[in-house]
């Protein structure tokens, strides 16, 4: 919890001595904090927040949030009622498919879904070009991966340029996008990169399938993703990392990383930044190998955090 340390019932006699001792406290503590990028900092650089205190607006747009989802049993029908649960602006949330189940953001995914049966949205953040977020995920016992979908949140750079509109993010310069896709179609079910930039090749987004982290059903993963886009329209300096840890584990496996991206072939920085994150979570490709075939099929959310970085 964010905790507000008050100051009451202090008498005139020891209010000041007090007070000195948690001045010289913090000072301490702010020479010795490192808020550099490294495996701690989502562990000491935002907690959850304390409802009597967390001045933070409804439907607001953050550069900062920790979302957990401690709200007790319940459907989530409508973009207001998302908006409440996340406290920040969203547009696009799919009803009838998101509840919290045992303080866990649940997305069901009915029998034979496509890609227009799922979670697809964006969370409104503060202009800016460089950020990290992660999230914790979970498939359900017995998850049917079939071929495989796209999974949790990720960047929209620009305008945000997704399903197989390349030639907006090749020709048209209006953005790309860094996104988690899982794959069920070889003997062990992975997790993966899935971006559109500038410079891709192919039709849709590159996949980068060689580089991957094995899953499996009912367990809980970590994922955390790092972007940095490029300086200017034709540089090619862009940043980005995925990495994953299995629930319990210390230390991230980077899965993916690069320093030589060109998201964004505008000139506009705005056009080059991060304004919206997207939640995608939903079966596909397109054509019925990616359907799942046993039942509906559920898959979990929990700690959605993100922040900008230096």
């Amino acid at each position: 919890m964010r905790n507000f340390n008050k100051l009451s019932d202090l008498t005139k006699r020891n209010f000041f001595p007090v007070l000195i001792s948690l001045i010289s406290f913090t000072s301490i503590g702010c020479q010795s904090e490192d808020l550099s990028l490294d495996d701690n900092m989502e562990d000491t650089l935002y907690n959850e927040p304390d409802p009597e205190n967390d001045t933070t607006t409804k439907s607001s747009i953050n550069d900062s949030r920790w979302v957990g989802f401690n709200t007790g049993n319940t459907s989530i029908n409508s973009e207001t009622s998302a908006e409440n649960i996340f406290d920040n602006k969203i547009s696009g949330w799919d009803t009838g498919v998101a509840k919290i189940e045992s303080n866990k953001l649940k997305i069901t995914l009915p029998e034979r879904a496509g890609t227009s049966n799922g979670m697809e949205c964006r969370l409104d953040v503060t202009d800016n070009p460089k950020y990290q977020l992660y999230f914790d995920v979970k498939f359900q016992d017995n998850f049917d991966f079939s071929r495989g979908g796209k999974l949790g949140f990720g960047f929209a750079i620009g305008d945000g340029v997704t399903g197989g509109r390349w030639e907006e993010a090749v020709n048209e310069n209006k953005g790309g996008s860094f996104r988690v896709m899982w794959r069920g179609d070889s003997a062990e079910p992975y997790l993966f990169p899935y971006v559109y930039y500038k410079d891709m090749q192919g039709f849709n987004g590159n996949d980068f399938k060689h580089k991957k982290f094995n899953i499996t059903d009912n367990r809980t993963y970590r994922v955390r993703l790092t972007i940095k886009t490029n300086t200017s329209a034709s540089k090619a300096n862009g940043y980005a990392k995925m990495e994953v840890k299995q629930s319990g584990e210390s230390n991230y496996t980077k899965v993916w990383e690069t320093s030589s991206i060109r998201w964004s072939g505008n000139s506009s920085a705005s056009k080059r930044n991060i304004k919206t994150f997207y939640f995608s979570t939903f079966r596909g490709g397109k054509t019925n190998e990616w359907d799942g075939n046993n039942g509906s099929q559920s898959i979990y959310f929990d700690n959605l955090k993100w922040y900008q970085i230096d």
